[in-house]
């Protein structure tokens, strides 16, 4: 079906140029067809510099900081059993680690029972806290009082919670596959998804080296403000003028 639909269209827009290669790939649908687009964020997403604003939503999800964050629907491709051991790894490691908790934030998703057995194992039940979906308000003040966002992802086709990251100022560590590298640039530190321990060396790069993190800190904003929807609107509007003119002269 979807490649039958592929071919029938004038025009597909893709919102990664690594969505792009994969809409080639599996649907065999010409380079010439595909327009990227990229998504933009909310623009309530940014730095919040009233440390005492963040505590009321910390407080309602029993959030102590310092802590690491995640956000995302909790579903295989999000890879959090390596981040899980990852973060066993850091607390071993790091003289500091056993100070952090690592909040994960998103709704259950398919096949993510075997989340609390894999803590438990871990032994981790005291540190990692799972709040379950957090609404848009609630996440700006969990991304800004985050010491940094850890988001391992094996696959995304355009990666918003790293982009909503960012755009808060908060370091980023994510994959160095998928459509992720193209929407960090250089404004992220990129891992090996499958590898626990790159995944904690990079977390304790960040807390321990304040160049990098201040660096990364500022770069966030910069790089976030590359993807808005003002320019979404206008690439999609083009594309189907574009789409029209080619109907037209059919």
């Amino acid at each position: 079906f979807m490649q039958r639909v592929a071919h029938t269209a004038d025009l597909i827009i893709t919102d990664s140029h690594h969505s792009k290669r994969d809409i080639r790939h599996h649907l065999a649908v010409p380079e010439e067809k595909i327009r990227v687009i990229y998504l933009g964020y909310d623009p309530r997403y940014q730095p919040m510099h009233d440390a005492q604003a963040l505590q009321p939503t910390l407080r309602h999800y029993a959030i102590r900081q310092p802590y690491l964050l995640f956000v995302g629907v909790l579903e295989p491709k999000k890879n959090l059993d390596r981040l899980l051991e990852a973060f066993a790894i850091f607390q071993q490691t790091f003289d500091r680690g056993k100070d952090h908790q690592l909040v994960i934030a998103g709704a259950q998703g398919w096949f993510s029972d075997h989340l609390a057995t894999t803590i438990a194992h871990l032994d981790l039940e005291s540190q990692v806290r799972l709040t379950g979906f957090v609404p848009d308000d609630h996440l700006v003040a969990l991304y800004n009082g985050a010491e940094a966002f850890v988001f391992p992802s094996i696959y995304e086709g355009f990666g918003l919670p790293v982009l909503e990251a960012m755009a808060c100022g908060t370091p980023v560590i994510t994959s160095n596959v998928s459509s992720l590298p193209e929407i960090v640039g250089e404004a992220g530190l990129l891992v090996d998804p499958t590898d626990p321990h790159a995944i904690s060396q990079a977390i304790i790069t960040i807390l321990s080296d304040d160049q990098c993190k201040a660096t990364l800190k500022a770069a966030g904003p910069h790089q976030a403000r590359q993807f808005t929807w003002q320019r979404t609107a206008e690439q999609t509007y083009q594309v189907y003028q574009e789409a029209y003119q080619r109907g037209a002269h059919r």
